[in-house]
């Protein structure tokens, strides 16, 4: 399970919304299940889930909380609920697992998706950390505060910059620098589009 305070998308006095990859998707007896757990919080004063995007948004009365005790609490929560639900899921995906694939062609199929997302792990693991030494560089504040942030900021301002330069190349018709920066822009979009994938 994510780790809770890699979730907080958002936190100022009072409010906070996070993103989790297990609310993406949630139904909305589930939805209500999980509000109604986070409402029993004492400051708590309220929640919405938003389970398109897998977001939720916390507001609660600062004299009664802090942040940081709320987001404690809410990660036990969490491993309580989602724990309970992988339960669910394990046991109800047993059957469909012990299936055995007939066909060779799906398990061909199979086998390159295997390896297709072994390589783009690697070249997510590698754009990262490339992405987060030189943000430590670039951006040794925000760096410091949240690498993980900074290396993200990097790379999205990278990608849009080598957009602009291929579009501003094209426009001065340097057709060899249009297509080197087109390429690197659709390599950082494939990096970003793999490491968003759950999001998407």
């Amino acid at each position: 399970m994510a780790d809770i305070r890699d979730c907080v998308r958002s936190l100022l006095p009072g409010r906070a919304r996070l993103r989790h990859p297990m609310l993406h998707g949630l139904e909305a007896e589930s939805c209500r299940e999980v509000a109604g757990m986070l409402e029993t919080i004492p400051g708590v004063t309220g929640v919405s889930i938003n389970p398109r995007v897998g977001s939720l948004l916390i507001t609660w009365n600062e004299a009664e909380t802090t942040a940081e005790t709320l987001l404690e609490t809410v990660e036990g929560y969490a491993a309580i609920f989602f724990a309970a639900g992988a339960e669910d899921e394990a046991g109800a995906a047993a059957p469909a697992d012990e299936k055995e694939t007939s066909c060779t062609a799906c398990r061909a199929v199979e086998r390159a998706a295997e390896a297709a997302g072994s390589v783009l792990g690697r070249i997510e693991s590698a754009g990262v950390g490339t992405f987060g030494a030189a943000a430590r560089t670039l951006m040794p504040e925000t760096s410091r505060r949240n690498p993980k942030r900074a290396a993200r900021i990097l790379q999205n301002r990278t990608m849009l910059g080598a957009l602009a330069l291929s579009i501003g190349a094209l426009g001065v018709r340097q057709t060899g620098l249009h297509l080197w920066a087109g390429v690197a822009f659709m390599a950082l979009l494939a990096l970003h589009l793999q490491q968003h994938r759950r999001v998407l």
